[in-house]
């Protein structure tokens, strides 16, 4: 089992759910793609990455990917023939001074702006 930091303050968390639209690029279209690039945001920002996981559709293109970080987790769906977005929602309960950059950054690397 994956312990909590001993010196984390009183249990507090928040929920973002983020629309990224209007992408750019080819780096959303599968769901491997989505979870490296991902992957790399979250590490690159000092948080740590315990688990990914992709799961796509019969019905291509749809896909799932699940990322749960000790800070907390992600979910990002691509449910719709629309090439030029994706849905995203963010938990965290520690690490969260690095949710606005985080937010951005997640965006930004899907080829969308904030």
């Amino acid at each position: 089992p994956i312990k909590p930091k001993t010196d984390s303050p009183p249990a507090v968390g928040v929920m973002v759910a983020i629309e990224a639209e209007d992408l750019s690029g080819t780096v959303y279209e599968t769901a491997e793609d989505v979870s490296e690039i991902l992957s790399k945001v979250f590490v690159d920002l000092g948080m740590e990455l315990v688990m990914s996981d992709e799961f796509t559709s019969e019905d291509e293109p749809f896909f799932d990917v699940f990322f749960i970080l000790l800070e907390g987790y992600a979910i990002v769906r691509k449910q719709t023939l629309d090439k030029n977005y994706l849905a995203m929602d963010l938990v965290l309960w520690e690490g969260l001074d690095k949710l606005n950059v985080l937010k951005k950054k997640l965006i930004e690397s899907v080829g969308g702006t904030e």
